[in-house]
């Protein structure tokens, strides 16, 4: 049952061929440990089932999402990124107003600027 699970993630390349290589090395491991009768298992051939369960968990789940928000990251960066004047436009000064010195009109602020802006204070 579980030989047959990791031959169906090889087929499909979910794991590459040295995860199923080694998988097939421990196929005998894992039947004595899954139909223990009266044979004991070495703590060496434990230790490697054990490792060969936390690679192939980790590249089947961890890498895969790890790979995928890498591979979006990329994406994101290939994008094109807003220039300054998309960024800033109607804060900064165009080109032509800078030559007359003439400054956009700057919005008011809204709301208290710092804690003695705050409702109840008296006006100065």
């Amino acid at each position: 049952m579980l030989g047959e699970g990791i031959r169906q993630l090889h087929e499909r390349k979910i794991i590459d061929e040295r995860l199923y290589e080694w998988s097939q090395s421990l196929h005998a491991i894992r039947n004595m440990v899954a139909h223990p009768e009266d044979i004991s298992v070495s703590r060496d051939d434990a230790e490697d089932l054990q490792v060969f369960v936390n690679a192939i968990t980790e590249y089947v789940y961890d890498l895969s999402d790890r790979y995928e928000e890498f591979k979006e990251r990329q994406a994101e960066k290939k994008k094109p990124r807003k220039s300054i004047a998309e960024m800033f436009g109607g804060v900064l000064p165009t080109p032509a107003e800078q030559q007359l010195g003439v400054h956009p009109p700057v919005a008011p602020e809204s709301g208290p600027r710092d804690d003695k802006d705050t409702v109840g204070t008296p006006p100065i």
